[in-house]
């Protein structure tokens, strides 16, 4: 099933991300991260102290690159979250459903592991 991330996520995904593909998405977190990752090593850069004297990027555009691609990072992945939490099964039924459902059958298997255990050592 191919998961669209504008219907899921409400005001998060609006406009730029509506209707991007889940695929997509998640290719466009990985690049926000490198990018990221590059300011952050410009910056430690500048902070060592440029050769001759200049930085070679200018600090204050670099600040607003990274706080431009936090926000638009930060809001994908909420998107993605999200659509992970609410992609369905061939029955219909959310992750989310499914991940109590597992918890609910651990426990019933941990009590039914506990009763034959019981059982066995009282014999």
């Amino acid at each position: 099933m191919v998961c669209e991330i504008s219907s899921l996520a409400g005001h998060a995904i609006r406009g730029q991300h509506s209707g991007m593909k889940l695929a997509e998405a998640l290719a466009e977190r990985g690049s926000l991260q490198k990018d990221l990752a590059w300011v952050k090593d410009q910056f430690a850069k500048i902070a060592r102290g440029p050769e001759g004297g200049r930085p070679g990027e200018n600090p204050e555009l670099m600040l607003e690159r990274m706080e431009d691609r936090s926000r638009r990072l930060e809001h994908l992945v909420a998107s993605i979250n999200i659509t992970n939490l609410s992609v369905c099964d061939a029955g219909g039924r959310s992750m989310r459903a499914q991940g109590r459902r597992a918890k609910s059958d651990r426990a019933a298997l941990h009590r039914a592991q506990s009763l034959l255990h019981r059982r066995t050592h009282d014999h």
